[in-house]
């Protein structure tokens, strides 16, 4: 294939070559999260909800550079100075606020801060029913892009103030079921999944509900914890009611053009809804990474670079695009030692944070370092809590490193969960690579293509499938999955 000569050409990059991109000098602000002067759970969602929100439409502004929530949400309930708040975002301006909810009565407070000095260059009080919580939203984002002179033209205006909501007591459980989305547990996600069909059943035109059900399906298809084929078509036909809705919402875009990458394989779709996803919140750098890991699958690894870079110039913390860059390093191919630098510092800011890990063992793998196997796992295995992708590296990697026993008892292990419940094949795959057995790998990729396996779509250009790539099954196993010829781009 012509993209893999490409992919392959990004080995001779240059060791000294710039990992990340840098920051651009434009007005920049972090929205923080919202404190809650009610410190119950109730209200606690509304808070972290009104926070994205504001996020979410200031991200819709090219000229404004916005903190993304996961990076903001690190300081939720941190007692720090703003300065050296700004200082570690590498932002010019804050927004702090508090809510306070009596009944059906807000109190919102804003306050616009020069990180610079500490001074405060705007503030207000709203006083409001529920019923009017858009208009203070609408307010807020007009008020701050004003005091920030960003200039407003074209269509850019409408998108900041436009409404994704019309019954308050929908958007208050599409707000709920953002709050235990992000809590990132399977408890979590059964919660959002009812709140959002709650907020349907109150408003049937209501888009980012339906874009967040097609998230949660596809997220939980991804990470193996139910069979794709199930849970995909359920995330497709949410991702699509969510556009016949409104096609402009980036969230909806998103989430369709992530089907097509992980389940459908349809590469170009998933290129336009992606770009279109850009295209509608070029300050979010989730869309730049999700971009990014298309572009990686397909070989272009320069283009999945610039990407995956431009995410982190926009939010140097964020944990999505430092995943999204280390992805791109890895399977694009470019020196392994950037690779595992990046993995390093992201673990010592983060020691929670697993996919590090990941990425470690596999440059380890790759690389040859086989001596450091062994402890690069057992410091990520309590992280790993026995999950398949984790168990699937693991084995990868101890057989490389000629543990085999240890390779074969993972092994076991996964076949058999498949025997009780859902276990994604192509982890299993993986262990019978470092194995040396390769049509036992082509026979679970073959399983992994039945099953519609989301982690099938890094094989065309993943470096642990280098022996399989002479073998006639393998060329046959890309061809289905929409590989062979000449890629499509847009």
């Amino acid at each position: 294939f012509q993209t893999m000569a490409a992919v392959r050409r990004a080995l001779e990059e240059s060791e000294t070559a710039p990992v990340t991109a840098t920051p651009e000098k434009r007005p920049s602000i972090a929205v923080l999260p919202f404190l809650n002067m009610n410190r119950d759970e109730e209200n606690d969602f509304f808070c972290d909800g009104l926070t994205e929100e504001l996020i979410n439409a200031l991200s819709q502004l090219k000229n404004l550079r916005v903190v993304s929530r996961s990076t903001v949400f690190q300081f939720k309930g941190k007692i720090e100075d703003i300065r050296q708040i700004g200082e570690k975002l590498q932002v010019a301006t804050a927004l702090e606020g508090s809510v306070r909810k009596a009944g059906n009565r807000l109190r919102i407070t804003a306050q616009l801060v020069n990180l610079s000095d500490g001074c405060q260059i705007w503030s207000q009080r709203f006083d409001r029913e529920m019923k009017d919580i858009f208009d203070v939203q609408d307010e807020l984002t007009l008020a701050i892009v004003g005091h920030l002179k960003v200039r407003l033209v074209g269509d850019e205006q409408p998108a900041v103030v436009k409404r994704s909501h019309d019954n308050p007591e929908a958007y208050t459980l599409y707000l709920k079921g953002r709050y235990h989305q992000h809590r990132l547990t399977a408890e979590g996600y059964q919660r959002a999944l009812g709140c959002f069909h709650e907020a349907i059943a109150l408003e049937a035109r209501n888009a980012r509900a339906y874009a967040g059900i097609a998230e949660i399906y596809t997220y939980l298809s991804i990470v193996g914890i139910g069979p794709p084929n199930d849970f995909m078509p359920k995330a497709k036909a949410a991702a699509m009611q969510a556009l016949e809705i409104d096609e402009s919402l980036a969230e909806a875009n998103s989430a369709l053009g992530l089907v097509h990458l992980w389940h459908d394989w349809d590469w170009l779709s998933a290129q336009r809804r992606l770009r279109r996803a850009v295209e509608l919140s070029p300050g979010n750098p989730d869309v730049h990474t999700n971009l990014a890991m298309l572009l990686t699958r397909l070989g272009r690894s320069e283009e999945a670079m610039l990407e995956a870079q431009y995410a982190v110039g926009i939010d140097p913390l964020a944990l999505q695009a430092q995943f999204g860059l280390a992805d791109t390093q890895f399977l694009g191919r470019f020196p392994l030692a950037r690779l595992i630098d990046q993995c390093r510092n992201v673990i010592e800011l983060v020691p929670q944070a697993l996919w590090p890990h990941w990425y470690l063992i596999d440059a380890y793998g790759v690389n040859g370092d086989f001596d450091k196997i062994p402890g690069a796992i057992e410091t990520a295995r309590p992280l790993a809590a026995g999950e398949p992708i984790s168990e699937g590296i693991f084995g990868w990697a101890y057989a490389l490193a000629g543990h085999t026993v240890e390779a074969h008892r993972i092994l076991d292990t996964l076949q058999k969960r498949r025997t009780q419940h859902y276990c994604p094949a192509t982890p299993i795959s993986w262990i019978y690579l470092g194995l040396g057995e390769y049509q036992q790998a082509l026979d679970w990729l073959d399983i992994a293509y039945d099953e519609r396996d989301p982690l099938l779509a890094m094989v065309f250009v993943n470096p642990s499938h280098d022996a399989l790539r002479a073998d006639p099954r393998f060329d046959s196993l890309l061809r289905r999955m929409n590989f062979g010829g000449e890629l499509p781009t847009v």
